[in-house]
């Protein structure tokens, strides 16, 4: 099911937090893990309906496992938001239809990296973000100066 998931290690509880998605495609943490964005491509299911959703949603984690006040947070407006990442100053970065979107905590675009192609993900590194664009043939790496990523470990 297209619903959000908490797995607690030492107990094995698998345990859901939220429901009522077309189609998740990220979820990134706040940099003080005390909110949760989660992103709806719906809208791309096939060829691009704008009817479904193209948006990111934002979540109050409470107690660091509970899940409330789910919320519209943005909307893309090209494209689907795609690979979810948040900056040390808790800007919300997204792939999107014309390049990468960012918005500041409270929602409002702030910023756009334009490619004038469909970026699927990207990754910060020191200093930079390396911007990854789908194209007919093959992908293709952008790198873009003067963002401070966290530097989370995911394994």
């Amino acid at each position: 099911p297209r619903q959000i998931y908490r797995f607690e290690p030492s107990t094995g509880v698998v345990q859901v937090l939220g429901d009522g998605f077309v189609e998740i495609n990220g979820i990134e943490f706040s940099p003080d893990y005390k909110t949760l964005y989660v992103s709806d491509t719906g809208a791309q299911k096939s060829d691009l309906d704008l009817s479904r959703p193209a948006t990111i949603y934002a979540y109050d984690i409470v107690d660091d496992k509970r899940l409330e006040n789910k919320r519209l947070f943005a909307f893309a407006d090209k494209g689907i938001p795609d690979g979810v990442h948040t900056d040390t100053d808790g800007n919300v970065w997204a792939g999107c239809g014309d390049g990468v979107h960012i918005w500041n905590p409270e929602g409002i675009l702030v910023g756009k990296i334009y490619l004038g192609e469909t970026s699927n993900n990207f990754a910060f590194a020191p200093g930079k973000v390396f911007v990854f664009a789908n194209t007919n043939v093959a992908r293709r790496m952008h790198q873009c100066f003067g963002t401070r990523g966290l530097q989370r470990l995911w394994c």
